[in-house]
């Protein structure tokens, strides 16, 4: 299993997922879809993307459907986390990762779970960490 990413969002994508996300999206996130990759899949892990007219097959699953509550696995459906989180990550459909709206710090969220916990890390941290341990689970999976 590779990494796969999917070429760069444009400015203007970016800003309709922020319209329907109702939220601008950190900075990081922002220049992560802008000038790394719009969207990104390691093993189980996965950055979402925003949603791409030039790309339909592979941003159709973008973050926007993601959290909207009748199409997403995350937060066991509770429309309050819903109202105080947005997801930006998946790892398969029993983990998913978010920020708190208006934060930069990353929240983690496991299925059957009633909180979300903050974690240590912005963006990049996380991102470097996530790709690390996956990458340690896929080396030594029996």
């Amino acid at each position: 299993m590779g990494l796969t990413k999917l070429p760069v969002a444009t400015a203007g994508e970016v800003a309709t997922a922020e319209a329907e996300l109702r939220q601008p999206l950190p900075d990081a996130l922002k220049d992560f879809y802008e000038s790394v990759s719009n969207g990104l899949k390691f093993g189980r892990l996965r950055i979402l993307p925003v949603k791409s007219i030039s790309n339909l097959k592979n941003t159709a699953e973008s973050i926007s459907r993601h959290n909207d509550i009748r199409y997403s696995d995350g937060f066991n459906g509770d429309p309050a986390t819903f109202a105080e989180f947005f997801v930006f990550a998946i790892e398969n459909s029993s983990r998913c990762f978010a920020f708190k709206r208006g934060s930069d710090w990353v929240w983690e969220w496991v299925q059957h779970e009633e909180q979300v916990v903050e974690l240590d890390h912005q963006f990049w941290d996380w991102l470097v960490e996530a790709l690390r341990q996956e990458a340690h689970l896929l080396r030594f999976r029996p």
